[in-house]
């Protein structure tokens, strides 16, 4: 069995750098860099471009006016709305390398995208100082899971087995992937993301989004992304159930000042946004 540190070295030649979206991201921050210079980052990808003009002129933003440049895209779709389909088509792409026999890896990036856009809902109606980096912790949280099942097929068969034969609900599963591996698909994608150099706050919620709790000085980030998980569960299936979804800790509810009675309307503003990025992600890859 391999070591984590063996694994996250191993994947290494596998995964790359999602830096097109860290570069686009970055320079969207920068109050001195204009849509024309973002947009000449852009254009040099011809599937990023198109994604942009698709995104900007679809229905849900374009009201029947048609852009036909990248700057006047990104004037229309805004910074934060650009950076974040920059970004999620680049993680993607870095991610291309992995596949598995016994993960839907469809299915995977469908719910890294709806909890990234529920951890960006969550984190504007909290008003959080550093929500600009929201999007990015939740379409990376789940990214160990994928590592796990693309480079250790054999193990992560066991741990589906354990999972299905001991009914073990999702919330769960890291403790089969410790019972198996010492370590579980939390601790491969925090290792990931801090070879990668990626902000303190995103590796955190990485490998905490199951168990935020066990972080004595938490950052509200976390318990976004923790709860974007569970959101994003339940858009999948289709319900409204908290039940039906990982749980959701007492603590998170109280910090986050939100009310179980509010998902509903969550769930609808989330399904609006999440869908149609998700398949101009998924057709860009």
């Amino acid at each position: 069995m391999q070591s984590l540190d063996e694994l996250v070295s191993g994947v290494r030649n596998l995964v790359s750098l999602p830096d097109t979206g860290l570069k686009v991201s970055e320079m969207l921050a920068d109050e001195s860099a204009s849509a024309k210079d973002v947009a000449f980052i852009i254009e040099r990808d011809p599937a990023l471009t198109a994604a942009v003009l698709r995104m900007a002129n679809s229905a849900m933003i374009s009201q029947g006016n048609e852009v036909d440049s990248v700057s006047r895209a990104i004037a229309r779709l805004g910074s934060e709305q650009t950076a974040e389909l920059a970004m999620g088509i680049s993680v993607a792409r870095s991610f291309s390398g992995l596949s598995s026999d016994r993960m839907t890896v469809e299915r995977f990036w469908r719910h890294s995208v709806y909890c990234a856009g529920a951890s960006r809902l969550l984190a504007y109606l909290l008003k959080l100082p550093d929500r600009d980096t929201a999007f990015s912790a939740g379409l990376l949280h789940d990214i160990g899971e994928l590592v796990i099942f693309s480079c250790m097929p054999e193990a992560a068969a066991e741990i589906m087995d354990i999972a299905e034969r001991d009914n073990y609900p999702a919330e769960n599963k890291c403790a089969i992937e410790r019972q198996v591996l010492g370590y579980d698909h939390t601790d491969v994608g925090q290792a990931l993301a801090e070879h990668w150099n990626l902000p303190q706050n995103i590796c955190l919620c990485i490998g905490n989004h199951h168990e935020p709790m066990w972080l004595q000085h938490r950052p509200k980030m976390v318990l976004v992304v923790h709860a974007a998980n569970s959101m994003a569960h339940m858009l999948q299936l289709g319900t409204e159930n908290i039940a039906d979804a990982p749980k959701i800790s007492e603590e998170a509810w109280t910090e986050l000042n939100l009310d179980p009675m509010d998902m509903p309307e969550l769930l609808l503003t989330l399904q609006a946004f999440s869908s149609d990025l998700y398949k101009i992600i998924a057709s860009s890859v």
